[in-house]
């Protein structure tokens, strides 16, 4: 008669700010991807050439078989601004990080660690982490765009900045190159687009188009 074999349960945990992200280095410009727009000046990148980026797809592929089992416990109620989670919308396993709590609707709204932005998603939808989906560094970095503010005195960009940006990063390589850091640490950077044997500072291009002002660089300041 064969022993049965015994395998280990798997680890589930709720990190709150136990974070592995990916950084940009200083003093070089290096090739990204821009995967999501949060706002006019506020972009995702995600760094291509890292070698973590193409050990990528393995991992996704990993929580989708996981999660779609129906097993995966669901978060501690109430759940708690700065956990690490993973989230489903559309039918995608996202890792994901609570950024607020609407108790009374049971939504949540997350931010998208390896593809950047934030969205809302029903509590429910949204599970515990297992530990080792968490030895991959998170893929999205959020970054300001410098040198531009709002062309208003209200200190806000017109209705539709976002859809005249998307049609800016619509075609071309991209690269960045960091300018300085906000006083919490997010890098502002200068987003270059490659195309057509062109190169166009996309900050600069944003002010030459009246979706910002320009304004003059500040010297660099390190993190």
């Amino acid at each position: 008669m064969s022993t049965p074999t015994h395998h280990a349960s798997p680890n589930y945990h709720s990190p709150t700010y136990n974070i592995s992200q990916l950084c940009l280095p200083e003093g070089a410009t290096i090739d990204v991807v821009v995967s999501a727009i949060a706002d006019v000046d506020c972009i995702f990148v995600q760094q291509p050439n890292h070698p973590s980026f193409h050990s990528f797809p393995n991992l996704e592929r990993a929580m989708a078989v996981c999660y779609q089992e129906g097993t995966s416990p669901g978060l501690p109620n109430p759940a708690q601004v700065g956990l690490i989670c993973v989230a489903q919308q559309m039918g995608t396993w996202y890792r994901a990080q609570i950024v607020h709590c609407f108790e009374d609707i049971e939504e949540l709204s997350i931010r998208l660690m390896d593809y950047g932005g934030y969205t809302t998603v029903p509590a429910a939808a949204a599970k515990q982490i297992r530990a080792d989906f968490l030895s991959l560094p998170f893929q999205a970095l959020e970054c300001y765009l410098d040198n531009i503010s709002s062309p208003t005195d209200d200190n806000s960009f017109c209705s539709d900045s976002v859809n005249r940006l998307q049609e800016l990063l619509a075609h071309g390589r991209f690269q960045v190159r960091v300018t300085g850091y906000r006083s919490n640490g997010i890098p502002r950077i200068h987003l270059f687009r490659l195309h057509n044997h062109k190169v166009t500072l996309i900050n600069q291009e944003m002010a030459t188009k009246g979706l910002a002002t320009w304004v003059e660089p500040a010297p660099f300041q390190s993190n």
